[in-house]
């Protein structure tokens, strides 16, 4: 009687659909918001170079530069981000020439919108 009961439960798929389904969808469901946030972050990392390289190449076009290129370079970096949220990227640029040995000294810096890297002097 045991046995034909067990048998009668193992042989019964009316429900499989909708068990295997509670299984698996919390799992698709992570899996699908997982990629989104990789993809915005891939997108964001993207972003970040090009605003590095945006700002880079607006300043080094010319030999010398004032306070004015600076803001302009900073200017196309933000330009770069959007729409993503600015306030939160800090640009911290520094001027620097390197001596007959080799070694770097910072002749000037600009900060904007984070506090200075205190590994460049």
């Amino acid at each position: 009687m045991i046995q034909n009961l067990f048998q009668q439960f193992h042989n019964d798929t009316r429900g499989l659909a909708l068990i295997e389904s509670a299984l698996v969808l919390p799992l698709m469901i992570v899996l699908l918001f997982g990629l989104f946030d990789i993809g915005q972050a891939l997108i964001i990392n993207q972003k970040l170079k090009a605003a590095t390289y945006t700002a880079s190449d607006l300043i080094t076009r010319k030999s010398t530069i004032n306070d004015d290129d600076i803001d302009n370079a900073i200017g196309g970096a933000y330009l770069v981000i959007d729409p993503y949220n600015r306030g939160r990227l800090g640009i911290d640029i520094a001027g620097i020439i390197f001596d007959e040995n080799d070694n770097p000294n910072v002749t000037w810096r600009h900060t904007a919108n984070m506090q200075p890297d205190s590994d460049i002097p």
